[in-house]
This record gives C-alpha cells, structure tokens and sequence, in this order.
C-alpha cells in the first residue's frame, strides 16, 4: 500500500509524458542508478540500463538523440542527425509477447507490395525481418532472448551497411 501511495504522489507530481525526449548535453537521469521500472520473475527492466547501452559514438556517428518509451519499455536513439535510429524493447515487460510476435512474423513473411517489401534472413546467427520501404531500410531482430532491436537507416544504404553500423559488440552490458 506504501508503495502504491509513493508511485501515485510520484505520478501527479511529475509532469513526465509517456514519449520523453533526452537532449544529451546535459546528460540527466530521470530516475536513481538501479531503480527498477518492472520486474518479472528474478529479472528487472532498467531504464538506465537501456539508456546506458547506446555508445557515444557508432562509425564515426555521434549519439544525438534519446527518446524513452515508458509506456512500451522501449529507448530510441538518433545517430548524426537522424541518419540512423535505434530501438531497443526490453521485452519482459510484456512477457516475451513482441518476441513470439517476431517470430510468427519472421515464419510467414511470404507477399511483398510495391511499396514495402519485408525479406526474413539470418545475420550473424541471429533471426532478422529487413523491410525495404522508398525512404528506409529497417532490420529487427531479437537479441539475448529478451530485447527486440530495430535498426532504420534514412539513407538509401544496402540491408549490410544497416546492419554492420549497429556494431552489436558495443551492446554486450545489456543483460539475459
């Protein structure tokens, strides 16, 4: 009941939106190093953990901006200024539901249109959906069994050059 009380006096006095925008100069946490947002079984999603996991610097790109979902449990960030986007979901918050989604998605991608066409492949052993659209190229993939990365380029690069710019070695400290 203390808890419930905290998190409503923490909720009415906060005016946060659900989408929050981070400029990253200067860099401030919204919440205390290692303060659970949910927890499901032994595990916890920390916002700080997902923010913590985008490096400064991806091939020669600056870190320019980050967007915190509360509501999906979910971190965007923007490489140069918005040349590329990363998403990261931290799927225990629905139970591994957007992860089963993805692989029911991977297992029938079958028609394309004119307009978006969606090809299911493997990249470095991990299942991905890359959908090639006029002014995009996005792949999605599950990593650690637990996160569902979505890597966007908005410049007219290859499905590869999208997917060596994530450079998944920089993302080693998020957890199972």
């Amino acid at each position: 009941m203390f808890l419930l009380n905290v998190i409503l006096s923490l909720t009415l006095s906060c005016k946060f939106s659900i989408m929050e925008s981070k400029e990253l100069t200067p860099y401030k946490y919204l919440f205390s190093k290692n303060e659970p947002i949910l927890s499901v079984g032994n595990h916890q999603f920390e916002i700080d953990l997902l923010e913590q996991s985008f490096p400064e610097v991806l091939k020669g790109l600056k870190l320019f901006n980050l967007e915190i979902n509360r509501e999906s449990y979910s971190v965007t960030a923007f490489y140069g200024e918005h040349n590329y986007k990363i998403r990261i979901t931290d799927a225990l918050q629905n139970k591994l539901q957007i992860i089963n989604t993805f692989n029911e998605k991977y297992a029938s991608i079958v028609s394309n249109s004119s307009d978006k066409r969606q090809i299911a492949t493997v990249r470095d052993g991990y299942k991905s959906i890359t959908t090639i659209e006029k002014d995009s190229i996005s792949i999605s993939f599950v990593f650690k069994k637990r996160y569902l990365f979505e890597v966007t380029s908005y410049q007219h690069d290859t499905p590869y050059k999208v997917w060596r710019f994530l450079e998944l070695s920089n993302f080693k400290t998020l957890s199972y």
